[in-house]
């Protein structure tokens, strides 16, 4: 296991009716939608879960299961056995009404440490390098601490093996500059050496959502890596990521992307069409991390990991299963350079 730190859902109609229960031992039904480039679902609509230190299986099924740091079949990485399933009424009703989930992934209030959800894609070798997105509900608790809160250092999100996002909004009190950052480019072995630890490359207001709006509340997560492993230009690696809160039925906002403009106005990413990896980026996850005692949980539902080998701007969108049916969230074919309010 990993123990340095590393450089951080969508459907067509499945034909079964909302107020339907379906098997808690599958995989959602996007996963058949995308079929073969489907590589991995963990619903953790689950009764149990399995812990092998440092790694927990979701015993709800399917055939295709993640791999967190090439671990077959197993999808956190977490040493204390501390997470289990929850059928807790207050935190689903939180889901969209009609939602088919009737438990979810939750750990413990004020956890510290390691807390990794996700997938190694290491086994696809130069499959799906081309376009690869992966997407994930999580659920902030009431209570939970994020960084600049009560000196918590909190929190990161997505994180591949040499970039790691984070979220920097602002709380009640004002703190933060609420923006979400990438950093990693400098430590990581990339081709290009401004690190980017305060702001973007962002595309929605710069001050983005605050701290209050997570919490209580499920947010969607996809984020999507094109040309995984890099290349001259135009094929360098790309970076976006998409939230929405579904609790509130928020917008669906593409909140960072390396084709964006800095904040700071310096070199705009979009020209940084090259941008390349000391390797090939197969290290997909949610970074749970939490350097000291803070207090709240994250909640986790339905991720789900899948690749294509060409860019015709797919994404996975919404889990049927949460949000009920619906078509995907397009990527914008050719985004433009997009600058911060």
């Amino acid at each position: 296991m990993r123990i340095i730190p590393l450089v951080a859902i969508l459907t067509l109609s499945t034909g079964i009716p909302l107020g339907i229960a379906v098997p808690t031992d599958a995989q959602e039904a996007r996963c058949g939608e995308v079929g073969a480039n489907c590589v991995c679902s963990e619903p953790m609509n689950a009764a149990t879960m399995t812990h092998t230190p440092p790694y927990y299986a979701v015993n709800d099924g399917g055939t295709k299961k993640c791999a967190v740091e090439n671990q077959a079949g197993k999808v956190i990485a977490r040493w204390d056995a501390d997470l289990f399933e929850s059928n807790d009424a207050t935190t689903l009703a939180k889901l969209p009404a009609g939602h088919r989930v009737s438990r979810f992934v939750r750990g413990a209030d004020g956890h510290v440490g390691i807390y990794w959800v996700g997938s190694s894609l290491s086994s696809l070798g130069s499959q799906y390098v081309k376009r690869t997105a992966m997407r994930w509900y999580v659920y902030y608790s009431p209570n939970f601490e994020f960084a600049y809160t009560n000196q918590c250092q909190n929190h990161k999100n997505f994180e591949t093996e040499n970039m790691v996002t984070t979220m920097r909004g602002t709380d009640s009190a004002g703190s933060g500059d609420g923006a979400h950052s990438i950093y990693g480019w400098l430590a990581g072995g990339w081709n290009r050496k401004l690190d980017c630890c305060f702001a973007g490359p962002n595309s929605v207001n710069y001050f983005g959502p605050s701290f209050d709006t997570y919490r209580g509340s499920w947010i969607r997560f996809e984020a999507i890596v094109t040309n995984r492993a890099g290349g001259g230009s135009p094929n360098g690696f790309r970076f976006q990521m998409y939230q929405k809160n579904v609790t509130t039925n928020g917008p669906d906002e593409l909140v960072l992307d390396t084709a964006g403009k800095f904040y700071s106005g310096l070199d705009a990413w979009g020209a940084w069409t090259d941008l390349t990896p000391s390797a090939r980026q197969d290290w997909f996850t949610f970074a749970g991390y939490r350097q000291n005692v803070c207090a709240g949980y994250y909640g986790f539902s339905h991720l789900m990991i899948a690749g294509w080998d060409t860019d015709s701007a797919q994404r996975i969108g919404a889990a049927s299963e949460i949000e009920g049916g619906g078509t995907p969230s397009p990527s914008p074919s050719a985004p433009s350079q997009l600058n911060l309010r």
